[in-house]
């Protein structure tokens, strides 16, 4: 939901219609980089190299919230998912909740794990995005969603991006990413 807004109200809400609540527990703030905003991209690197440095005595996956509000938003979800891939295994929310449908829309296109898109198919581990551009994203597609919402929209190129949208209840994109065991 947007700002994690959540209570027993919104539970409530998507669980009527199906859906599962997915809150994230990192967030880069990239929104801030909004034109005339107060973040740089230097800082949402930080952000990341931060959590990339604590990952060797982390214990748990992630979920990384990520927007792809603006095209220095997604930029900057492209140029750290390499860096996050060499440390965690990214996933799209829906193979993290073991959801072999997440999907309630019958005839959309998604982005799949090997960049290759398929239509009309719904559910596997794939995750649409709502407005990445041809480079955008991280695992699945930009920005992750059983999430909270649903999305009828085109994928971009960038499949290797696990950000996926949860458009309709908000304009952001979570990456859900699981440390790899070495």
């Amino acid at each position: 939901p947007p700002y994690g807004d959540i209570d027993d109200r919104i539970r409530g809400l998507l669980w009527a219609m199906g859906y599962t609540s997915v809150i994230w527990d990192y967030d880069t703030n990239d929104w801030q980089m909004a034109p005339g905003g107060t973040r740089t991209m230097s800082e949402v690197d930080a952000a990341f190299a931060q959590w990339i440095a604590a990952a060797p005595t982390d214990k748990t996956g992630h979920m990384v919230l990520e927007h792809e509000l603006y095209q220095n938003t997604v930029d900057a979800a492209i140029a750290n998912l390499p860096k996050v891939q060499s440390t965690w295994k990214t996933m799209p929310v829906s193979a993290c909740m073991n959801d072999a449908h997440p999907y309630h829309e019958q005839n959309i296109t998604l982005a799949t794990m090997d960049g290759k898109s398929k239509t009309g198919v719904t559910g596997g581990n794939t995750t649409t995005s709502a407005s990445v551009s041809a480079s955008a994203s991280a695992t699945g597609s930009a920005g992750s969603s059983t999430a909270s919402g649903s999305a009828s929209h085109s994928t971009s190129d960038a499949a290797s991006v696990v950000l996926s949208s949860v458009t309709g209840l908000a304009a952001a994109a979570a990456v859900a990413f699981t440390q790899m065991l070495l």
